[in-house]
C-alpha cells in the first residue's frame, strides 16, 4: 500500500539571521496523495532564554519552474510555552491553496514572549543556513585523540566547535550566543573547546595517558601477582585450623542432624497429627502418625483416628471403606462388633437396591459368624428364593382400566425362559430393568429379565396400542 504523503521539497540546514531567538531546523513540503493537496510542515528550536508563547511567520511559493505563484502566506503558532533548546511546530500542518506549489522560502516575522514583550524581523531580513558542524572522530581520525579529547573538555563532546554568524555551536552540539561564555548544555566554554583542538599538544598528552595507563595496569598486574602469593602463604597456615575447625563443624552438624531428624522433625510432625486429630481431620493425622512409627504414643493415637474415622465413614453410609479400617484395628474399643454391624448395615442397603447376590452373601457372613445375629435368618429365608431369578411371564394377573390407565400385573413362572406375547398391542417399553422396547410388531415374543417376583406397569393406551409411561417395582419381601 502507498504512503499518504510524498515529500515535494525540503528546508535544509538551521536557518537563521542574526538577533533571532528562533532557529528554523527543518521543514518540508508534503502532497497528500488522497486528496492532491500540499501542506508545509516546519520545525523550530529556541535559542532564548525569555520563554515563547506565539509566534508568527510567512511563506513565499514557487511552482515547479521557481516562479512565485499565489500570495504570500502567514500562520500563527499560538498557546506556546517553549523554553531554551526546546523544539516545536512538527506537529502542526499548515494548509496550502494552490496545489501547484512545489517549493517554499520561509521567514519568522516576529516572536512574542510570555512576559507579553515582542521581537520583530525586518522585511529585508535575510535567513540563512549556519555553518554545519563536523564530527570529532571524522576530523581527528584516532579513536585515542577523540577519547583524550573527551577528557580535556566534556564527556558529551561529540563535534568539532564552530563560529557561525552571532552564534557558536559547542562540541555536544548545542547552540549558543557569542556573548554567552559557556554552552547552555554541558557548560564548556568555547576557548577551552578550542585550545584542547591544538592536535600535536593533543597528541602528546594522549602518549603521557597511555604510557600512565600501561605502567598502572603493570603496577596492578604485580600487586595482584604478590596478593596471590601472600594468600596463598596465609592459606597454608590455616590449612590445620581450618581443618581442624572442619571437623568440629562436621561433628556439631551431625549431631544437629541426629538432633533435628530424631527430636525436633518428628516432635513438629506430632504436634501437627495432634492438630489435625482435634478438629476431626483424621486422615490428615494418620498419614503424619504412619511417618513417626513408635514416636511418643504415635500408635495409639493413630488407632484412635482410625477408629473415629470408620465412624464417620459409617454414619455416611459409606460401610465398605469404612469395614476396610476397622478390619485392621484388630481388637481396638469395639472395632469387632463394629464390623459386625457395618457387614449388616452394608447388606440391608444391598437389599434395598435390590441387588439380591450381594446382600445374601454379606448374611451369610454373618449367620456362619453369629447366626443369632439380628434378623440375619429371617433375611436369608426372604431373600434365598430369589436369588438369579429370571422366571418367565406366566401371565397377566390383572388389567384395571382407571381414567385411561390400566394397571397390568405380570406374574412370573418357574422357568428360566421369559416370553411376552404382546398380541394385538404394538408398542411396549419397560424402565428400571435397564430394558427398553419400542415399537414392536405384533404377534411375536420378546424376552426380558427381571429380579423381582412381579413388576406392577403403568400402560396408557394411545390410538389402539399400549405405550408405558411409568414403571414402579414392588418389593420381594
Amino acid at each position: 500500500m502507498s504512503e499518504r504523503f510524498s515529500t515535494l521539497f525540503k528546508v535544509t540546514g538551521n536557518l537563521y539571521r542574526s538577533g533571532s531567538p528562533l532557529i528554523i531546523s527543518a521543514g518540508a513540503l508534503l502532497k497528500d496523495n488522497q486528496t492532491s493537496k500540499v501542506l508545509v510542515q516546519l520545525k523550530f528550536k529556541s535559542i532564548s532564554d525569555k520563554p515563547i508563547k506565539a509566534v508568527k511567520i510567512s511563506l513565499n511559493t514557487f511552482d515547479i519552474t521557481n516562479v512565485p505563484v499565489g500570495r504570500k502566506v502567514e500562520y500563527q503558532y499560538l498557546d506556546l510555552n517553549v523554553k531554551r533548546n526546546d523544539e516545536f511546530g512538527s506537529k502542526e500542518a499548515i494548509p496550502l491553496s494552490l496545489d501547484t506549489i512545489r517549493s517554499y522560502s520561509v521567514k519568522i516575522i516576529n516572536v512574542v514572549y510570555s512576559d507579553g514583550s515582542l521581537w520583530e524581523a525586518s522585511d529585508d531580513a535575510e535567513w540563512l543556513p549556519l555553518a554545519a558542524q563536523q564530527k570529532l572522530s571524522i576530523v581527528l581520525k584516532d579513536d585515542e585523540l577523540v577519547t583524550q579529547y573527551l577528557i580535556e573538555t566534556s564527556d558529551k563532546s561529540n563535534y568539532i566547535p564552530a563560529e557561525s554568524n552571532d552564534l557558536w555551536m559547542c562540541s555536544c552540539g548545542a547552540i549558543n550566543h557569542k556573548n554567552e561564555a559557556k554552552c547552555c548544555a554541558c557548560k564548556c566554554s568555547f576557548g577551552i573547546l578550542n585550545k584542547n583542538l591544538d592536535i600535536p599538544i593533543l597528541t602528546e598528552k594522549k602518549k603521557i595517558r597511555i604510557e600512565k595507563n600501561k605502567i598502572a595496569e603493570k603496577e596492578k598486574i604485580e600487586k595482584a601477582k604478590f596478593a596471590e602469593e601472600k594468600r596463598k602463604s596465609r592459606n597454608k597456615k590455616l590449612a590445620i585450623r581450618i581443618s581442624v575447625i572442619a571437623v568440629s563443624i562436621i561433628l556439631v552438624a551431625t549431631a544437629f542432624v541426629v538432633i533435628n531428624n530424631n527430636i525436633i522433625i518428628p516432635n513438629n510432625k506430632y504436634k501437627e497429627a495432634v492438630d489435625y486429630y482435634n478438629i476431626k481431620k483424621y486422615t490428615e493425622a494418620v498419614e503424619l502418625l504412619t511417618e513417626l512409627g513408635n514416636f511418643k504414643d504415635s500408635a495409639d493415637i493413630m488407632n484412635e483416628c482410625n477408629y473415629q474415622n470408620a465412624l464417620t465413614l459409617m454414619d455416611k453410609k459409606q460401610y465398605a471403606n469404612a469395614l476396610e479400617i476397622f478390619s485392621k484395628l484388630d481388637n481396638y474399643k469395639d472395632s469387632v462388633s463394629l464390623i459386625d454391624e457395618s457387614n449388616y448395615a452394608y447388606a440391608e442397603e444391598y437389599l434395598y437396591k435390590g441387588e439380591l447376590n450381594s446382600a445374601y452373601g454379606l448374611y451369610m457372613n454373618l449367620y456362619m459368624k453369629l447366626p443369632d445375629y439380628k434378623n440375619v435368618q429371617e433375611r436369608i429365608a426372604q431373600i434365598k428364593p430369589y436369588l438369579s431369578m429370571s422366571g418367565r411371564w406366566k401371565e397377566v394377573e390383572s388389567i384395571v382400566s382407571s381414567n385411561g390407565f390400566c394397571d397390568v400385573k405380570v406374574v412370573f413362572d418357574e422357568s428360566n425362559a421369559v416370553f411376552l406375547n404382546l398380541g394385538s398391542f404394538g408398542k411396549l417399553r419397560l424402565i428400571g430393568n435397564e430394558t427398553e422396547k419400542t415399537s414392536l410388531p405384533s404377534g411375536n415374543e420378546y424376552y426380558f429379565s427381571f429380579s423381582d417376583s412381579y413388576l406392577n406397569l403403568n400402560f396408557n393406551f394411545v390410538d389402539g396400542r399400549i405405550d408405558t409411561t411409568t414403571y414402579q417395582r414392588e418389593s420381594v419381601y
